[in-house]
């Protein structure tokens, strides 16, 4: 699902994917600081934690009246702490560099010692500090015939080492000069430790790294719809200084045909808002949109609309009756009756023109809605007519709740047809025809008292369902051909 899908994004984040057939993408997902603190949370401890599976063999130090034996160890790391990592991105290069100093490594155990033909046990640490770990996640290339497969480089591993000593040593009532003269033979043949530690780095952090590989699918079906969305990856995602930029080609298809991705004349959508100060930013490309369309004009797919679907536009009446419908189309009156409850559903008319375009603070386009009314389950009639529009539009968050306000420029309404069931005929089709500016006035205003007040939009509630949003940091704006959303969310979430 979508919310699995958007939790992989610090998966996404370190292992881009790509095909040879790269073109502009669809929508850009853009997220600040958040990687940095995901690697520095979830991935570095648990590097850190392997290191635990390192076990230390038995060591001593004999000679022919001393002996000192330290067995059965135990290891344990010392939780790190944020100024211990650093997490430093290449643009230049789209790397990504993570490096851990001042770590430590601990061996907790038992201790034997003897000297002449007295024998005592206790226990010991051994304690090594690791002065550096870095590691470079580079993205990388693998193509997987039409769609784009997930890989990437480790490389540069490097490892400087601290140093190494007891810092406990508690042997009943060996003499502590002993001790102290045992002990530091021990170190001298510890620094192995090192040496096991250098050689398993690259294992180590592989095993880490691969433990959050996940198989992203190329595609991913819309809950509940005949739809789907490409999840392909037209570039490589890119790797700043203070955030990720991820492509995706978000194409939207009806599942069972199927989709490759391919390229198309689709414009680069801008990268990144250095003006806005939320953390995520999201480019949706009118082109996804426009794919939509295309695919629910295909697929014939309608929306239930009913008197409960239009409470939150706070209409004075309740315009979904055979009294109120019947202005419009006086016939419905004649087959039910005043007063009676009706539904309409609505879809998309096949149409070589229909598109919806984005400019600066505007929605522009031209398509054909088909509403099919019905009284119950009763088929009352459907009616179509071409719009062609200009709309401006503003975002705005209101009671906590995301809202969209604007102004309708222009309206035109041509090519009016009505289809019979029940209601056998109506005139309208014939008065737009003959009164158009006046029709298209008409309902320009009907529009504009509906966006002077405010039409609810569901895009909030998505992103609160994959993080924590601040409502009050809202930003969503129409730009040149593309639509860009931000949202303050929990880095830590």
């Amino acid at each position: 699902n979508m919310k699995l899908l958007l939790g992989l994004i610090l998966v996404l984040c370190l292992f881009s994917a790509q095909s040879q057939n790269i073109y502009n993408p669809g929508t850009t997902v853009m997220i600040k600081d958040w990687i940095i603190f995901k690697i520095k949370d979830i991935v570095v401890p648990d590097i850190m934690e392997e290191f635990k599976q390192i076990k230390l063999p038995d060591t001593g130090y004999n000679e022919t009246h001393y002996e000192l034996m330290a067995y059965d160890m135990e290891t344990d790391i010392v939780p790190l702490e944020g100024k211990n990592i650093d997490v430093i991105t290449d643009e230049a290069q789209n790397t990504l560099t993570v490096t851990v100093h001042g770590a430590t490594v601990s061996f907790h155990g038992n201790a034997m010692a003897r000297f002449y033909f007295l024998h005592a046990h206790g226990e010991c640490t051994i304690s090594a500090t690791i002065d550096t770990i870095s590691f470079t996640v580079a993205p990388k290339l693998r193509v997987d015939g039409a769609k784009n497969a997930i890989d990437y480089d480790l490389k540069d591993f490097d490892f400087k080492a601290g140093e190494i000593k007891f810092t406990k040593l508690t042997i009943g009532f060996i003499p502590e000069s002993i001790l102290e003269f045992l002990a530091n033979n021990i170190i001298k043949a510890c620094t192995f430790i090192f040496n096991e530690l250098s050689g398993i780095l690259d294992t180590i952090i592989v095993k880490v790294v691969d433990k959050y590989k996940y198989a992203v699918p190329d595609t991913i079906e819309i809950p509940g719809t005949k739809f789907s969305a490409s999840l392909s990856f037209p570039n490589v995602p890119g790797l700043k200084a203070d955030r990720i930029e991820l492509p995706i080609d978000g194409t939207i298809f009806i599942t069972s045909e199927g989709y490759d991705p391919k390229k198309d004349d689709k414009s680069l959508i801008p990268a990144y808002n250095r003006d806005d100060n939320n953390n995520l930013q999201v480019h949706l490309h009118e082109y996804v949109i426009n794919t939509a369309l295309v695919a629910l004009q295909k697929e014939g797919t309608t929306l239930l609309v009913n008197s409960e679907l239009l409470k939150p536009l706070n209409l004075p009446v309740d315009i979904l009756t055979t009294t109120y419908i019947g202005h419009l189309f006086p016939g419905t009156i004649c087959a039910f009756g005043k007063d009676q409850p009706m539904t309409f559903t609505v879809g998309i008319k096949q149409h070589d023109d229909t598109s919806i375009h984005f400019s600066n603070g505007k929605v522009h386009g031209e398509l054909i809605p088909i509403l099919n009314f019905f009284v119950g389950t009763e088929a009352a009639f459907s009616f179509d007519i071409k719009l062609t529009f200009d709309i401006d539009v503003t975002f705005t968050v209101r009671d906590k709740e995301a809202v969209v306000t604007g102004k309708v420029n222009t309206l035109s309404l041509t090519n009016p047809n009505f289809t019979p069931s029940k209601v056998t005929k109506s005139d309208l089709p014939d008065i737009i025809n003959k009164f158009e500016p006046i029709a298209a006035t008409a309902a320009t205003n009907a529009i504009n008292n509906i966006l002077a007040v405010g039409v609810p939009i569901p895009i909030v509630n998505l992103f609160k369902q994959i993080f924590a949003v601040d409502l009050e940091s809202v930003f969503v704006k129409m730009s040149d051909q593309y639509m860009e959303a931000s949202f303050t969310v929990d880095i830590h979430a």
